[in-house]
């Protein structure tokens, strides 16, 4: 049988893609929405809580700007190795900044067109259970099919400042998308 690059790039994330899911647990996420509006007294507030959460993640802290790898697979329907359409591997530069919120970290999702569209993760730290569980912004939640936003992967590594986020939407037009982001804090 001939091999393609696109199919040695389906092989290769398939096989990186499942090797992830075994390693990790499942993650379920719920989108929260972000207050529009913030006082001084609210951004310190945030600050502080956010400065908790980046801590809790790390004893270093995770704020900061990250090198971003990642890859994102398109399929025509449901998720499979057989109907993949378009795999696409970027590189970028992300930041990692409180949210509105105060309870959660935000930065920009997957490739620059996704970013540019002002689609973020909502990152959130269960202290109780040190577990990281992600989230999609307003706008990005918007645009996808209505709880479709899954996370498949979540971690961090203090040692190598890296997150890895493997996540799952389905978009409007019902085809599954996989989106899986390094970050490294530069």
């Amino acid at each position: 049988m001939k091999k393609t690059p696109l199919l040695r790039s389906i092989v290769f994330v398939s096989c990186f893609v499942c090797s992830i899911v075994l390693v990790s647990c499942k993650k379920e996420a719920v989108s929260t929405p972000e207050p529009a509006v913030s006082t001084a007294s609210q951004a310190s507030a945030t600050a502080m809580r956010s400065s908790e959460i980046s801590t809790a993640i790390s004893p270093f802290g995770v704020l900061g700007k990250y090198f971003d790898r990642g890859s994102r697979t398109l399929y025509r329907g449901k998720a499979g190795v057989d109907n993949a359409i378009l795999s696409l591997d970027y590189f970028n530069e992300k930041k990692v900044v409180a949210a509105f919120d105060t309870k959660s970290l935000t930065c920009g999702y997957g490739e620059t067109n996704l970013v540019n569209k002002g689609w973020k993760y909502l990152i959130r730290y269960d202290m109780k259970k040190g577990e990281i569980t992600l989230a999609p912004n307003d706008v990005m939640a918007a645009d996808i099919q209505p709880n479709s936003f899954k996370t498949l992967t979540a971690t961090y590594d203090a040692a190598s400042k890296t997150f890895n986020f493997m996540t799952r939407y389905t978009d409007k037009d019902g085809n599954d998308n996989d989106v899986f982001d390094i970050m490294t804090k530069e």
